[in-house]
């Protein structure tokens, strides 16, 4: 768990899967909260109007190692399916919200809503993992359905919360680094530089979030979810 000085965590989430981060002593700042009407509150608060409240935790060893398992076994494939796996839980929740079975359609971003891993994971996983759901023979199987297992635990755990885009980025870093970098982790059709890739932009943005790089210049702006932004990339992807 990442706490402050004081003991308590540096960022919660609170029963509607709203982010809240620490500002003073022991008072919350939800994000995004002034365009949300969600005012400051002490946590006794907080915890009392919101709760029960789940702290933002760094991933157990176990999960990471599975992650990094999985990422392995897709070589090539790894970006695409780890985008595939993200786009069917997103997918998953949307469709619970509709059907009234889930009020709370946006789990995946509460750990660190509006920040740049955040907004690109769900520009990129809505977007270039729904084009890559319909092309089965560009993703690793398995690795998606274990990744898609994982996410889902780190999102609805009773008791903590796991931020998913930074997360899976500094795993997939990890293994990238093992691999030859990101030319063994994504096929063709993702590489930037490469002579098939139709939309490199899209491509460049999803290298270097999954990598770790600064944003691309232009790239960053206001969450997709909370603004209606797309990250900095538009455009079909390529058929």
């Amino acid at each position: 768990m990442t706490t402050n000085p004081g003991g308590l965590p540096t960022r919660l989430v609170d029963v509607t899967w709203q982010g809240w981060h620490r500002i003073k002593a022991d008072t919350y700042r939800a994000d995004f909260g002034s365009a949300r009407n969600l005012p400051d509150l002490p946590i006794e608060r907080l915890d009392d109007m919101r709760g029960p409240l789940r702290p933002v935790v760094q991933v157990r060893e176990e999960d990471a190692e599975a992650v990094r398992t999985a990422l392995r076994r897709a070589g090539r494939k790894a970006a695409a399916s780890l985008l595939v796996a993200v786009h069917r839980l997103a997918e998953q929740y949307e469709q619970a919200a509709l059907a009234g079975r889930d009020p709370f359609a946006s789990k995946l971003y509460a750990g660190h809503e509006g920040s740049w891993p955040a907004q690109c994971l769900e520009f990129l996983a809505g977007e270039v993992g729904g084009d890559l759901a319909q092309r089965p023979r560009r993703c690793h199987r398995a690795a998606v359905a274990e990744l898609g297992r994982i996410i889902h635990s780190w999102v609805t755990g009773a008791h903590d919360y796991v931020e998913v885009p930074a997360t899976l980025a500094a795993l997939f870093t990890e293994v990238a680094e093992q691999r030859g970098g990101w030319s063994g982790m994504a096929d063709q059709w993702l590489q930037p530089e490469g002579t098939v890739v139709q939309q490199p932009q899209v491509a460049e943005q999803l290298r270097s979030y999954l990598l770790g790089l600064p944003s691309p210049a232009g790239q960053a702006g206001a969450s997709h979810h909370a603004a209606g932004a797309s990250c900095g990339c538009s455009g079909p992807w390529p058929p």
